[in-house]
């Protein structure tokens, strides 16, 4: 499966509107953008280029020579967007790489500040 931002509607389509008693609710605190991430099977580039898609990530070397996955900083206006990420399906199977990808994703997950954003 492909990461794909998914946008919340605003307002319900116009054929479930009862034109004189519809309000919008209110979009405080709503999902903004939801980003679904399906089988990886322990494919760490897969993995990597999924996150890689949402703009939330960035790829580092480490001083061992080692790519890591972590959270991206993003400019103070873009620090307040609410987001999601799901890695959903299997992640452990027969890829080459299942152990780091389950250690990143823990890892992605144990940021104080991001880490709830990121559900497996």
């Amino acid at each position: 499966g492909d990461s794909a931002p998914m946008a919340v509607p605003e307002s319900p389509p116009s054929s479930d509107v009862d034109e004189g008693t519809f309000a919008p609710p209110s979009t405080e605190g709503v999902l903004r953008s939801l980003h679904v991430i399906g089988d990886t099977h322990g494919d760490e580039k897969y993995l990597f280029d999924c996150l890689l898609s949402t703009g939330r990530f960035r790829v580092v070397r480490t001083s061992a020579g080692a790519y890591e996955i972590r959270w991206k900083k993003l400019p103070t206006h873009r620090r307040g967007e609410p987001f999601e990420v799901v890695v959903l399906g299997d992640i452990v199977d027969h890829g080459y790489r299942t152990r780091e990808n389950l250690l990143a994703l823990m890892r992605l997950q144990e940021h104080p500040r991001w880490g709830r954003h990121l559900t497996v």
